[in-house]
């Protein structure tokens, strides 16, 4: 849903007449924050193929707990961008959701099936994705898991989505468009130039 929302924004950017280059100008301090959070997760997958499994595992859910503090870290240090500010707002649901369920996401069954990804929910298939865990009776603040199904255009990448993943993705969008389609100081002075010489 999010590389959905970032690749739809860019096309729109652009038949906007945006640029890039102007995306690129965003005023971003200690944009390494941002890349740091998927490098621990490669570091940690990595490590998991020379370990102990069960070690593994201990270490992959307290990396999902880190990755998003990191994130909320960077957004707090780029709260002068506003529009970063949905962005953080939905990194924080998806953190406290995996926080309170021991480091990982919690997923609906009916919103898999409903994605039609039910195919996930045969014996063994659903350990492919460790990051997530099956929703059940102890399950905390599970209305902020993975409920929403999204099947996906013509079936491709369907995933089972949540509010903050849907928060998080409305940010992206409104980012992208707004840096990418904004005047710079020269198209202001042009402007203004054009309207007094009127």
């Amino acid at each position: 849903m999010i590389l959905e929302a970032l690749i739809l924004s860019i096309i729109i950017g652009f038949i906007r007449k945006g640029s890039l280059y102007k995306l690129a100008l965003m005023p971003l301090k200690k944009w390494y924050l941002f890349i740091l959070p998927f490098l621990i997760g490669v570091a940690v997958v990595i490590g998991g193929q020379f370990g102990n499994p069960e070690n593994y595992i201990t270490y992959l859910r307290l990396a999902n707990v880190i990755q998003y503090v990191i994130f909320l870290y960077a957004i707090y240090v780029n709260l002068h961008i506003k529009e970063i500010i949905p962005i953080g707002a939905g990194i924080f649901l998806n953190g406290l959701v995996i926080a309170v369920n021991n480091g990982m996401m919690p997923v609906s069954e009916k919103a898999l099936r409903a994605a039609g990804l039910g195919y996930l929910l045969e014996p063994g298939k659903f350990d492919w994705n460790i990051r997530h865990v099956l929703m059940n009776e102890f399950t905390r603040l599970s209305f902020l898991g993975d409920i929403i199904p999204r099947p996906g255009i013509g079936k491709i990448m369907p995933e089972a989505a949540s509010i903050g993943d849907v928060i998080l993705a409305v940010g992206v969008f409104v980012l992208v468009q707004s840096f990418m389609c904004k005047s710079t100081d020269a198209e202001n002075d042009l402007n203004n130039k054009t309207m007094n010489e009127k």
